[in-house]
């Protein structure tokens, strides 16, 4: 038997769980048997009576890497932003250091670890693929007749009653994952009629992705043809040789730094550019932002180095208090600063902030906010291979990579033709806009779910009609 008791005096609530309600790990902290919760799973109950599991199985068929230099579908954390799989990487075999799972066309994956950040999705890359242990991979069961769609699965599991439910079962303290047996014991409620809306929202949410990734590499493979780097390929030199006179003026003596092939593809870029100009030159503010603070039901967006996704910005915002914005001049976002993510794994991505209003960057995250020069041109060249070379060349640190604003100011961008500039800002604000509909779109597709369990499903059907 379950009681739940709310103390209104002191702003707090306890429940008291019968020792045979105890969840599989009979862990006894507070948080796994939080009121949120126990809610949630009564009416998951109340609602469904067939488990997750009975139709959709968790693989955990694992590769271990070969010293080979055979190229690899990977995707990492770092490729799946908050409810989708934004990227995958194309790695050789031999850098990749530890076992992987195997994930297949359609399987729907949810990161175990944090599951506060929401990583979700489901895989569209034919072949196998591989990926981090991480991400429990669900998979269709064979043979069995489908009471419900992997789309409608992905809802489900990223809908706010979900991701509530994963994070009060989260266990540890530096690493936090919510353990296998949450999605084992699952119940679903199977909405028919949604699950169909669902699948013909989410084909259109899919074919406008394919059209935004389609424009962009049209813009990009013209700012490569107009720079003579169509079909660049960089030398590999195991080795070179510098003498003392030609030592940068910051007088590094690390050998990636003078790695030729750098200046190889910036030489190349500058010889066909009509003009070319540092950071230094055409910037106003080049700094970075500040440790922000975390308000659930704050009024102003926050941009982390997670939000800096490959090729756009991820709309899926944490936020802080407009007082904290008020304290916080050095790290306030205006628009048209170019934001760079300056310490990990991904290091150098770059996107452009298009919004009116009001936001803080985090203190991993850089601002650029040019004085002159078109800034959506400058940092869409600079979140190219143009750019991210550059990175490569002027980052530092052993554990963790990091990029600062006195080496980011010492960045070269070449100019092409304002036409041709303008005409890619264009498109590029324009796929933008695209890109922020496919966010919302998507983000209605997950509310429905909620509003299935919380209302009926015919509010649900309606409410996703309207996205049109």
């Amino acid at each position: 038997m379950l009681k739940k008791k709310n103390l209104v005096s002191l702003m707090s609530s306890f429940s008291i769980i019968s020792t045979d309600n105890l969840f599989e790990d009979i862990r006894l902290n507070p948080e796994t048997y939080h009121s949120e919760k126990l809610d949630i799973l009564s009416k998951l109950n109340n609602l469904g009576k067939k488990k997750l599991i009975d139709f959709f199985e968790i693989k955990k068929d694992t590769y271990k890497p070969k010293y080979t230099s055979k190229k690899i579908k990977l995707i990492e954390l770092e490729n799946i932003s908050k409810f989708n799989i934004h990227s995958f990487q194309n790695k050789e075999e031999s850098l990749i250091k530890s076992t992987k799972y195997i994930a297949k066309l359609d399987d729907v994956v949810i990161s175990r670890l944090r599951p506060y950040l929401n990583q979700v999705g489901i895989v569209d890359i034919n072949g196998d693929i591989l990926t981090t242990t991480e991400l429990y991979i669900l998979r269709k069961k064979e043979g069995l007749k489908q009471e419900f769609s992997k789309e409608y699965l992905y809802a489900f599991l990223s809908s706010n009653y979900l991701q509530t439910v994963f994070k009060w079962s989260q266990e540890g303290t530096e690493h936090p994952r919510f353990p296998s047996f949450i999605l084992d014991n699952l119940l679903i409620p199977i909405f028919t009629k949604l699950d169909d809306l669902i699948v013909k929202k989410y084909k259109e949410f899919q074919n406008t992705l394919n059209d935004i990734n389609f424009q962009y590499e049209k813009i990009l493979n013209l700012l490569y043809l107009e720079l003579g780097l169509i079909d660049y390929q960089s030398t590999e030199i195991l080795h070179s040789t510098v003498k003392n006179n030609q030592l940068d003026q910051s007088l590094r003596i690390d050998t990636k730094f003078y790695n030729p092939k750098f200046n190889e593809l910036l030489t190349r870029s500058l010889k066909n550019s009509l003009y070319s100009k540092k950071i230094s030159d055409i910037r106003k503010i080049n700094n970075r932002g500040t440790q922000p603070i975390y308000t659930k039901d704050g009024e102003i967006e926050v941009i982390v180095s997670s939000n800096i996704l490959e090729k756009f910005l991820d709309n899926n915002l944490e936020k802080t208090t407009l007082n904290h914005w008020h304290k916080n001049n050095k790290s306030q976002i205006n628009k048209y600063d170019i934001l760079m993510y300056t310490t990990g794994a991904n290091i150098g991505r770059t996107n452009i902030f298009l919004k009116d209003s009001k936001s803080l960057a985090s203190n991993h995250v850089n601002i650029i906010r040019l004085k002159n020069e078109n800034p959506i041109y400058v940092s869409f060249v600079l979140n190219s291979i143009i750019g991210r070379s550059q990175v490569q060349k002027y980052n530092s640190g052993t554990g963790q990579e990091e990029i600062y604003p006195h080496d980011i100011d010492e960045f070269i961008i070449p100019f092409i033709d304002k036409k041709k500039q303008e005409f890619i800002s264009n498109e590029f604000f324009n796929i933008t806009i695209k890109k922020n509909q496919s966010d919302l779109l998507l983000k209605k597709i997950r509310d429905s779910i909620d509003l299935a369990i919380n209302k009926n499903e015919d509010e649900a059907i309606n409410f996703l009609k309207k996205s049109n």
